[in-house]
């Protein structure tokens, strides 16, 4: 079986939020730490963009198999510029 660019992009994407998420539920659960308000708010940018990748890669992957090329939607890009 060959793995295709955007299932790879899908993959890695995947991986990367749940590192994000698992890292961010350690410190809010297990650690009980405290943020300020700019941590807050960079906390909140960086969910937001990886929200917006994830939902980027699942485009493009979604389009490659009806399509059958794949093209990228740079979506977190085009939404936060």
């Amino acid at each position: 079986m060959e793995i295709s660019l955007c299932l790879l992009a899908l993959i890695v994407s995947s991986v990367y939020i749940f590192c994000f998420l698992s890292t961010t539920t350690y410190l809010l659960v297990i650690n009980r730490c405290k943020f300020n308000k700019r941590t807050k708010v960079v906390i909140s940018i960086l969910a937001l963009t990886m929200s917006l990748q994830i939902s980027s890669s699942l485009m493009t992957y979604i389009m490659e198999q009806r399509q059958g090329y794949c093209s990228v939607y740079p979506l977190a890009y085009a939404l936060l510029s």
